[in-house]
């Protein structure tokens, strides 16, 4: 692709993730990020995202490819424990948010964008760039072997959540030390995972897997 066509793809990417962060999924039309990108080309968000699902798994890309590279160079040096598969995951997120140049609205779009039935989250799973979460999810199986992989699956969303929750305030706030936040975000996710079911869950369980 010639450089000006990769800078201004670049432009809508970044205009995009902050509309969306900014203002929501509802409303939002490639016109409008070509304006935000200041593009005189007025279906040149069109030719490179095709729709508002091509531009946000776009925008996806951007960030992951990065963040999916540093997971795994975290991973490659620990995965013996789930805190250490928690660090590895939450880090480079927590990286891109506060060392982007110019502030980040990349967990409020995250925030957005999780959270709305427009978006196929599916998809995002079948990116290049999503190999080191898998990469997370395989060492969680394989250190809690004896967690339900309905539970494991459902505290893994739980987890993303609220790692997605509270990196966003953070973007917007910016009220404690990134060294904090991601102390206490491991602590949190990794208390997730770790949690003993009581009981009451198994019991409930069991009759979920006897329908």
């Amino acid at each position: 692709m010639p450089i000006d066509k990769e800078i201004a793809r670049e432009k809508m990417i970044l205009a995009g993730e902050r509309l969306i962060a900014q203002q929501g999924l509802e409303g939002l039309s490639l016109r409008k990020v070509n304006l935000a990108a200041n593009q005189k080309n007025t279906s040149a968000a069109l030719y490179h995202f095709g729709d508002k699902q091509g531009l946000l798994l776009a925008i996806f890309d951007y960030r992951l490819e990065h963040v999916d590279q540093r997971r795994h160079a975290l991973l490659d040096k620990d995965e013996s424990t789930v805190s250490a598969l928690m660090r590895a995951w939450i880090l480079p997120d927590i990286e891109e948010v506060t060392e982007a140049e110019g502030g980040s609205f990349h967990a409020r779009f995250l925030g957005v964008v999780t959270n709305h039935p427009d978006f196929n989250f599916a998809d995002l799973w079948r990116r290049p760039h999503a190999s080191s979460f898998m990469r997370v999810n395989n060492g969680l199986k394989k250190l809690l072997p004896e967690l339900p992989s309905t539970i494991l699956s459902m505290r893994f969303g739980m987890a993303m959540m609220q790692s997605i929750c509270t990196m966003a305030e953070q973007e917007r706030q910016q009220t404690i030390s990134t060294q904090l936040l991601t102390c206490h975000l491991v602590d949190i996710m990794t208390a997730i995972f770790t949690a003993p079911l009581s009981n009451d869950t198994r019991r409930e369980l069991q009759r979920n897997n006897n329908r």
